[in-house]
């Protein structure tokens, strides 16, 4: 498929990084996939940069709640930062449109 079709266009000196890290973006895109639809709302409130307390108030949930969920996203991942998860979510979605 050619750019004009719709396609991506990657340098070639980029091919072979791509090619590399494709296995890890669909087990990625299969992790998104395994989230329940609590965490699935928990990770869009992270993308939107909020706080545990602002994420609780906006899903009526408390603030222990959003912590769990937190961190069963974190372990599905397999990060450790709030940044990490995101950029991986955000590349995710980059790859499937």
């Amino acid at each position: 498929m050619s750019v004009l079709q719709g396609g991506r266009f990657i340098p070639e000196r980029f091919i072979d990084v791509v090619q590399e890290h494709t296995p890890d973006l669909l087990t990625s895109i299969q992790r998104v996939n395994d989230l329940t639809p609590k965490q699935h709302r928990v990770l869009e409130c992270l993308k939107e940069g909020l706080s545990n307390r602002e994420i609780a108030d906006k899903l009526f949930v408390t603030e222990a709640t959003v912590k769990a969920h937190v961190s069963a996203i974190f372990k599905k991942f397999n990060v450790t930062s709030r940044t990490q998860v995101v950029l991986l979510v955000e590349a995710i979605d980059s790859a499937e449109m």
